[in-house]
C-alpha cells in the first residue's frame, strides 16, 4: 500500500482527550498513541502544544482520531487520520482485546491497530519541493497482509516544538496535565462486489432521528438505528442485538459487524 500522502504533513497531532472518552488521557490512550508514533520516528505533538509553524499553518498537521467500537466483552479500536479540513486521509485496521482491565485492554487494542503502520517511516517533504518527484511506496509486513486475507475469507464464507516526555509509556509527559470498526475492504475484482451485494428490492429509507437516522424497509419496519460520528459517512449501529458500523465507500453503503468473533460485511441499499 502507498503512504506517500503522509509525507505532506510535518506533524502528527494527538488529542489530549479523544472524542470517544469523557476524560483527558483516559486509560492512558493519548500517551500511548504518542509514544508509539515517537517510537517510529514521527514528529508528534499534543493538540494545543503547537510549535510556531503549526500555529501559523494548521495544515502542516495530521490529526489522529480514535474510533471506539467496544462493548462489554471486546475492546475494539481503529485509528483514523484527518487533515486540517477534517478529510479522512487513512485509517488502520481494527485492533481488538478481550482483557477485562480497561487500561490493559485499550493498550492491546491500540497496539493491534498500529500493526497497520508497522514498517512505515515518516519523511516530511514540503509540497513545493514535491513537484517532479516520484511518490514513495512502503510495503507492509505479512501480518497486515494476513489480516486482509482473513477478512476476505470471512466475506466469501458468508456468500503522525515536540513536548518533552519520558521514555516509558507510564510516565509520558506533556506540558499540561490535561492531553467502525474496521473498514478494511476487499479490493473489487472484475464482475464482483465487496461483501454481500445489496438487493435492489431491499431498499432502506433513512429517516432522521435524534443524533442520526433510522433505516426503514418497505414493510415498513425499522431495520437499523444509526448514530452520527465525527467522520463523514460513518455511523455507529446502536441496535440492541448488533454492534457495528455503516460506512460509505466508492459510492456504496456497507454494514460491518461482528458475529461469533467473525467480521461480517454486507452492502446496503440506502436512500437518504
Amino acid at each position: 500500500m502507498a503512504f506517500a500522502q503522509f509525507s505532506d504533513y510535518k506533524y502528527i497531532v494527538v488529542p489530549k482527550k479523544f472524542a470517544a472518552f469523557k476524560n483527558e488521557n483516559q486509560h492512558a490512550t493519548s500517551t500511548l498513541v504518542k509514544y508509539l508514533f515517537d517510537q517510529q520516528g514521527f514528529n508528534v505533538v499534543y493538540e494545543g502544544d503547537f510549535p510556531d509553524d503549526l500555529n501559523r499553518d494548521r495544515c502542516l498537521g495530521l490529526w489522529v482520531r480514535l474510533w471506539d467500537d467496544s462493548n462489554l466483552f471486546v475492546t475494539r479500536t481503529t485509528l483514523a487520520f484527518e487533515d486540517c479540513e477534517n478529510n479522512l486521509i487513512f485509517q488502520t485496521a481494527q485492533g481488538r482485546s478481550k482483557l477485562k482491565e480497561y487500561r490493559a485492554s485499550y493498550e492491546e487494542a491500540i497496539r493491534g491497530a498500529f500493526a497497520s503502520l508497522k514498517g512505515m517511516t515518516h519523511n516530511y517533504v514540503p509540497k513545493e519541493k514535491k513537484e517532479g518527484t516520484d511518490a514513495v511506496t512502503l510495503n507492509f509486513d505479512n501480518d497486515v497482509k494476513s489480516l486482509e486475507k482473513e477478512a476476505a475469507k470471512d466475506l466469501e464464507n458468508k456468500s503522525s516544538q515536540v513536548v518533552e516526555q519520558k521514555s516509558t509509556i507510564e510516565e509520558q509527559l506533556y506540558k499540561s496535565k490535561e492531553p467502525v470498526a474496521s473498514t478494511m475492504v476487499k479490493k473489487d475484482t472484475a464482475g464482483s462486489n465487496t461483501g454481500k451485494s445489496a438487493s435492489k428490492a431491499d431498499i432502506l429509507y433513512a429517516q432522521p432521528i435524534e443524533k442520526g437516522y433510522q433505516l426503514v424497509d418497505t414493510t415498513p419496519k425499522v431495520r437499523y438505528k444509526l448514530q452520527k460520528t465525527s467522520v463523514p459517512d460513518v455511523y455507529l449501529v446502536v441496535d440492541d442485538d448488533k454492534n457495528g458500523i455503516v460506512f460509505k465507500k466508492d459510492g456504496k453503503w456497507f454494514l460491518q459487524y461482528e458475529d461469533d468473533d467473525q467480521d461480517v460485511m454486507k452492502e446496503l441499499n440506502i436512500k437518504f
